[in-house]
């Protein structure tokens, strides 16, 4: 029997909660599931004002990517499948100004013991014009999380790699491609523990900023958020870190840049606020200093896997939260104001 992928977005004030704004069901078209992977980068707003959806469907011990088109009332236009043989999955997506959408994402198969980082390019119907793998260590792993695109055409795949830079068991991982996929520089950086890159994006002057979250030697937390920046030709700029005395920004971290020239680091906190872990918004300049720091959540867990801005200058928080809701982990929407108070 074929399962159907099911959708459904709550939307919330912190301290209220209520029904579901919106639910569909899609065939898969698979007696698996599907999996949107923990991640709202792999869903898009569309220039046409509909919806791309990315994730994975397992076929049996194999897995394969999954593209949904859907319009702004969520019908379904079209669906596409992507299998190279093994295991493959897209985490990230993004739209082309031109036509066509970018997917980024791992495969194992080609090495078949490990995963390289992968970038597909489809058209505005979803068919496949040309895919590219990056790593290709054999018996070592690379996977690219996010993808941004600057107005020139050129991308930014960020993500993190077994030991690129021969040092950590994960190191930040950070390819910067033409339209085209054709690599224009690397660089694999990190600690002696593990760095997990979870975002980059283009900088308000073309350059590059990283964020992510690891073990940095010398701080007092078990893991901290890292802001990275770096110059056209991917020579590190300066380097930033935000934290405390327990695990913070361990895998959620989402950067977004703002009218005023800063960002907004998001993620999740075990050494602030009231619960064993919530939501954490640090405002920065263009430097990265810190010029405020919010918590939200209670006394239960909150987990964050994106931030987008809006266009009144606030930000909009997505993840799953513990406290609100009638269960555990359900989805939630915070939306802040431009100093982070709750509206």
């Amino acid at each position: 029997m074929k399962r159907l992928l099911f959708l459904s977005f709550l939307v919330l004030p912190l301290t209220l909660f209520s029904q579901a704004t919106w639910q569909k069901l899609f065939d898969s078209g698979n007696e698996d599931n599907f999996d949107l992977n923990d991640s709202q980068r792999g869903i898009i707003n569309t220039s046409d004002g509909g919806f791309l959806f990315t994730g994975t469907t397992d076929v049996g011990v194999n897995s394969d990517i999954l593209l949904f088109k859907t319009n702004n009332n969520f019908d379904l236009e079209w669906q596409m499948r992507y299998d190279a043989g093994d295991r493959d999955q897209a985490f990230a997506v993004v739209e082309k100004p031109s036509g066509g959408y970018y997917l980024a994402g791992r495969t194992s198969s080609f090495d078949g013991t490990a995963h390289d980082a992968l970038l597909i390019f489809v058209d505005a119907l979803g068919v496949l014009q040309w895919s590219k793998t990056f790593g290709n260590l054999p018996g070592k792993s690379e996977t690219f999380t996010s993808i941004d695109i600057q107005s020139n055409g050129n991308l930014i795949l960020a993500g993190y790699a077994n030991e690129l830079a021969g040092i950590g068991f994960n190191d930040n991982y950070l390819v910067v491609t033409d339209e085209f996929g054709i690599e224009q520089w690397q660089k694999g950086f990190g600690g002696s523990a593990q760095d997990i890159g979870r975002q980059a994006i283009f900088d308000h002057d073309s350059e590059v900023l990283m964020f992510g979250g690891g073990i940095i030697t010398g701080n007092a937390g078990l893991t901290d958020g890292y802001l990275n920046k770096f110059d056209v030709n991917g020579n590190l700029v300066w380097t930033k870190s935000y934290g405390g005395a327990s695990a913070d920004f361990a895998w959620g971290a989402s950067i977004v840049k703002n009218n005023e020239g800063g960002y907004l680091l998001a993620g999740h906190t075990e050494s602030f606020g009231q619960g064993s872990q919530d939501f954490i918004a640090i405002k920065t300049n263009s430097v990265g200093d810190t010029l405020w720091t919010r918590t939200y959540g209670g006394p239960g867990l909150e987990y964050l896997i994106n931030a987008i801005a809006t266009s009144d200058d606030g930000y909009l928080l997505f993840g799953y939260s513990d406290d609100f809701g009638p269960s555990t982990k359900n989805g939630i929407v915070l939306k802040i104001d431009s100093n982070g108070n709750l509206e």
